[in-house]
């Protein structure tokens, strides 16, 4: 990172010809501070902007706001609500933004409140990638060996269906059951899980990274060739050059994938010419998009929250498919949906892209020239994530609740021979998808009074709480800390009517752990 960002550096430095002392780089609505510090590491040798360090949100919002003055539609004074969806290669994150503009004598002022409220560590552009990617490896497999696996078209053939009331009654993973069965039967004779082949030759394990890597960015390709083409109805995938009527052709490189054999892995001389149309991608697209949109607003709808916002954002290049606008539409009027596809070639349009870039420039000249005065108030964010452990009598108690601002502390009390905590982090659904182990040793504590303990910890650890701790009872403290994304679990126990103070753990929501990642050799 520090070699890339030295890299723009160094490109603006000759671009321009000046020399450059000061950086501002815009940072995830969620873990703000712990992006601070990593910048701070990485570039030691430039003054960081942190007091006027925005968040994407937030960058996102404001060049709204300045295109709202430009048009000069703002209304004195009158508050709007914007929700934004961010759709990144990895994760999709909802924010929502309200906002006020008076027209002053000598400069705009505008006061910003926003806040995180809903996001996905499981769903972004890599995720569309990969669907495409399945379909590419059960299509080449079917190539090369006929009818071991079901065609592409059969299983498509199921999606041919009102996907979006299918999802609301059974999810998407029942959808696409079938997909994943013959993508599974795929790899016995194209492999691309990787890591299973750490413990073999080193020849084979480049063999198969390479045809997951190959297959990827050939399914990238494909994605983009539509999304970015309007125009595109088909396209073909092969080695030499197609010429067909109405179909695009992407070459396919020889010589690069490798199938299972009697002899093991042998490289294959031509690569099978495979073909997809633009009806095919959007019927194997159409259940994941609705699926994040459904999750992140169908509460919201219920709970007639929908209609307080004026503007709904979309953002990140994945956004250019307009299944996205589909799918908000089933819950809001399509004119409230801030993005319109252009037509033509959208191959340099980086209009998503550089959204957050311009709002980030109209936000620090307007502030630095004087042209506004800009407040911004940034609420505490909306974990989707559920903190849980259990009592000694196996009941589970939640000590940190999902999408709930005003509940995200809890308690739970162990005896002094059990000082070992386990603690299950669990998505919006409920699912178990971490397990963390929390461990203190009597050599962690210290003797303290209970001022001691409330000038470190405050509100979080309440008297009437350690009041409550009878001898030889260890209660853990459990409650969010929002700037740095994580939980603080903090133990007291009572021995000979004194409070004893232990070691102070962290644990962050999202890790490698449990977070998907599509590189890790097990797709």
């Amino acid at each position: 990172m520090k070699a890339y960002f030295t890299h723009v550096i160094e490109a603006v430095r000759n671009r321009f010809k000046c020399e450059i002392s000061g950086v501002h780089i815009s940072c995830p609505v969620k873990q703000k501070a712990k992006f601070q510090n990593l910048f701070e590491q990485i570039l030691p040798e430039y003054a960081l902007e942190k007091q006027d360090m925005v968040d994407e949100g937030v960058s996102v919002l404001y060049n709204t706001i300045s295109e709202i003055i430009q048009n000069g539609i703002v209304e004195d004074g009158r508050e709007y609500k914007a929700l934004i969806i961010d759709c990144g290669g990895g994760t999709t994150d909802l924010c929502s933004c309200s906002f006020r503009i008076w027209d002053r004598r000598v400069s705009y002022q505008i006061a910003i409140d926003t806040a995180y409220e809903n996001g996905d560590t499981d769903f972004g552009g890599n995720n569309l990638t990969y669907r495409i990617m399945q379909l590419l490896k059960i299509s080449i497999v079917n190539s090369l060996y006929s009818g071991v696996l079901e065609s592409g078209k059969t299983i498509l053939s199921e999606y041919d269906m009102d996907v979006f009331r299918y999802v609301d009654r059974y999810g998407t993973d029942k959808l696409y059951r079938k997909l994943e069965e013959n993508y599974e039967r795929a790899e016995q004779y194209l492999p691309t899980r990787f890591r299973e082949f750490e413990n073999r030759s080193r020849a084979d394990y480049f063999k198969v990274k390479n045809n997951f890597y190959f297959l990827f960015r050939l399914a990238e390709t494909v994605k983009k060739e539509f999304y970015n083409c309007v125009g595109t109805l088909r396209i073909v995938l092969a080695s030499q050059p197609v010429a067909e009527n109405a179909v695009t052709w992407i070459m396919a490189d020889k010589w690069k994938l490798s199938m299972r054999t009697d002899k093991g892995l042998e490289v294959i001389k031509e690569f099978p010419r495979t073909y997809f149309s633009i009806y095919e991608i959007e019927l194997l697209l159409k259940a994941d998009i609705y699926g994040i949109i459904r999750k992140f607003m169908e509460q919201m709808y219920e709970d007639n929250i929908l209609e307080e916002y004026a503007v709904i954002k979309l953002t990140g290049q994945s956004c250019k498919i307009d299944i996205f606008r589909d799918a908000i539409k089933e819950y809001v009027p399509g004119k409230t949906i801030q993005f319109k596809r252009r037509s033509g070639d959208q191959t340099k349009d980086y209009e998503l892209k550089m959204t957050c870039v311009d709002g980030a420039l109209k936000y620090l000249k307007d502030k630095r020239y004087g042209f506004a005065d800009i407040s911004i108030t940034v609420e505490e964010p909306v974990f989707p994530y559920y903190i849980t452990a259990y009592t000694h009598s196996g009941e589970e108690v939640v000590l940190i609740h999902a999408l709930q601002r005003n509940a995200v502390s809890g308690m739970i009390s162990r005896n002094m021979e059990d000082l070992t905590l386990k603690l299950y982090l669990k998505d919006t659904k409920e699912t178990v998808r971490y397990q963390y182990t929390c461990e203190s040793s009597m050599s962690d504590f210290q003797e303290k009074e209970y001022e001691e303990i409330m000038d470190l910890y405050g509100e979080h650890i309440l008297q009437a709480d350690t009041d409550d701790i009878v001898e030889n009872e260890v209660k853990f403290f459990v409650w969010a800390d929002p700037m740095e994304w994580a939980f603080l679990v903090v133990p007291v126990y009572r021995k000979n009517r004194k409070l004893y103070l232990g070691r102070e753990e962290k644990f962050y929501f999202e890790n490698e752990g449990w977070v998907q990642n599509f590189f890790d050799g097990t797709k």
